[in-house]
């Protein structure tokens, strides 16, 4: 009895002094542009009188912090205090070697020894490690900010905690250098963004940014469980360079800086892919913002930008993190997510046609159940769906309705309304075709399953081939290209899959 009441005093002592602190750091003020409240900014600042750049930038703290209960709450602005103090280069980062992981589903042996950087000193309270790993976890998902934190933490033999480096963030000086690149670039991009009048405006403005100044790369993640400076804001604002991961930091971070709420939000469950969710005018939506660079998929009516939860889910595995409302690792409620958006703003209808032909959502054709070889794209269309007409179905032509503003045929082959794009070409087409001059662009999955193709002549005006676009074009055996090798070499081509025996020519 009298050790049952001994850790009942400990515990109850543990939660006044949780709460004092608590109460210190739940001060709030308004942020003068993007009207969401922060937590006051740490006593470190005020006592070295470090102006605080970055005040703005911080990211939506809110909505994960507001559910979490008054213990977890504590700890998370423990972390708050301690990553802020490091930000400003109070604290050299230690090191040791370490070959396993701790994450909250479990530890991970790496099969190796690793350097492994971590900062601060953590007092969990009356948490047990593994609710304090979730509530790092959320931590890392609402402050962008701070690129060099992992969002894991270190617990060494006695269940001390430190908070986790990102990998390549073992010394000051390169901590501090890209601190100073990642400041400097967002002054010059929220200059862009600062001109835009309303929010979908800024959210492609942010969006145009990152897609024409930060390359893709996949491959630099270095395993599942560790991340390196590419997965943040280091790699995409400080290199140009970045994961998935990075690409979401940076447009979470943009959009908060910008007034716009959006979230973080990453699978456990397929490949550790990461995305967002944004409020615009009151209501969230899904957006994969490395999807789109990487697909180039830049049309209203696309599966990855500006979805309902049920429309994204349909299209990106990754989006089974979320069930019944909830994220699934952290048991947090997620937004409500039930509309899709435009461009333009105004949202788009969704249409069935009386006979059942065909189904078009959103200003995308999803579905098409006509008879026949030859296929009749309807006027209203702004889109066709990527994986339609992918499939085994034999189609010779395709023909747009007539007053079609968005589409366009010729000889049975489909571009966008400027010719710009070749969008499909019929599976079943003639042996042999000469892509107009003037085309830019060959389209995701343009080519695919074509059966009878055997020689393609391209033009010199060709910039770019986007994923899949000739994906099991068995016959096709010669590929003429108008222009020179190195103006072949120079087009942005992202997996075309050209077939292993085909033999490309140049002027």
């Amino acid at each position: 009895m009298r050790v049952w009441k001994t850790k009942l005093l400990i515990q109850f002592m543990a939660l006044c002094m949780g709460m004092t602190l608590l109460a210190g750091c739940e001060k709030k003020e308004k942020q003068p542009e993007t009207g969401t409240e922060t937590v006051e900014t740490t006593s470190v600042q005020s006592e070295t009188s470090v102006p605080d750049r970055h005040s703005l930038y911080e990211g939506n703290t809110n909505y994960f912090y507001d559910q979490l209960s008054i213990e977890q709450k504590v700890f998370f602005n423990i972390l708050k205090k301690q990553a802020e103090a490091f930000y400003w280069g109070t604290e050299e980062p230690k090191t040791r070697m370490s070959s396993t992981i701790r994450y909250p589903e479990g530890s991970y042996g790496l099969g190796k020894e690793i350097t492994q950087g971590y900062f601060g000193n953590l007092e969990l309270g009356p948490l047990s490690v593994y609710e304090a790993e979730a509530v790092a976890q959320l931590f890392y998902h609402s402050y962008p900010k701070y690129f060099f934190f992992s969002g894991m933490l270190v617990v060494d033999e006695d269940n001390k905690c430190y908070m986790d480096l990102v990998d390549g963030f073992t010394s000051r000086e390169v901590i501090d250098s890209y601190r100073d690149k990642i400041e400097a670039k967002t002054q010059e991009w929220m200059k862009v963004i600062d001109k835009c009048g309303n929010d979908l405006e800024k959210e492609e403005a942010i969006l145009q940014l990152i897609c024409d100044n930060v390359e893709c790369d996949m491959s630099s993640r270095n395993n599942l469980y560790r991340y390196g400076i590419t997965c943040g804001l280091g790699g995409a604002l400080g290199d140009g360079i970045a994961t998935d991961h990075g690409y979401a930091k940076t447009f979470q971070y943009l959009c908060n800086a910008a007034g716009l709420d959006s979230l973080y939000v990453w699978s456990s469950f397929i490949n550790f892919h990461a995305w967002n969710m944004v409020k615009l005018y009151d209501e969230w939506y899904c957006i994969d913002v490395s999807w789109l660079d990487v697909y180039k998929m830049d049309s209203p009516a696309n599966q990855y930008f500006n979805k309902s939860y049920n429309s994204f889910r349909n299209h990106d595995s990754d989006g089974r993190q979320m069930i019944n409302g909830k994220y699934v690792q952290y048991g947090v409620q997620m937004p409500t997510c039930i509309r899709d958006v435009v461009k333009d703003g105004p949202q788009l209808y969704s249409d069935r046609d009386e006979g059942g032909l065909y189904v078009i959502k959103h200003g995308m054709l999803t579905e098409y159940r006509g008879e026949g070889s030859e296929v009749v794209i309807p006027a209203k269309v702004m889109e066709v769906d990527v994986y339609l007409f992918s499939g085994e179905r034999e189609i010779s032509s395709f023909s747009v309705e007539e007053g079609s503003e968005f589409l366009y045929a010729e000889d049975g082959v489909l571009f966008d309304a400027d010719k710009n794009t070749l969008m499909r070409y019929p599976n079943a087409g003639a042996s042999e075709y000469d892509v107009p001059e003037g085309t830019k662009i060959i389209a995701k999955f343009a080519f695919i399953n074509c059966a009878t193709l055997e020689t393609l002549r391209l033009p010199a005006s060709l910039t770019e081939i986007r994923a899949g676009a000739f994906m099991g074009c068995s016959t096709l055996k010669e590929i003429y290209f108008e222009g020179t090798k190195d103006q072949w070499d120079a087009i942005e081509a992202f997996y075309p899959y050209f077939p292993g025996n085909c033999t490309i020519h140049f002027q």
